[in-house]
């Protein structure tokens, strides 16, 4: 159920990366690190959209977590 999570967060994490290159998504090009937020509007094709569109947010949430306690916050001295 939360593998849609997991793949977006990876995502996520991985563009953060790769800000000012461009990325193709389906037929046009969009930047690198819009890509998660493509994959949650993707979503809401499928049946249970709205829910599988709340889970994906979970995994932004996530990925903002996980990068603000291993980059940020230890850069500011925690």
């Amino acid at each position: 159920m939360y593998l849609q999570a997991l793949l977006i967060a990876m995502c996520k994490t991985a563009t953060q990366d790769q800000r000012g290159q461009n990325a193709h998504f389906y037929i046009i090009t969009i930047p690198a690190q819009m890509m998660p937020y493509c994959l949650l509007l993707v979503q809401l094709l499928f049946p249970n959209g709205w829910l599988m569109f709340l889970i994906g947010i979970t995994g932004i949430v996530a990925a903002h977590m996980h990068d603000f306690l291993t980059r940020v916050y230890p850069e500011l001295g925690g």
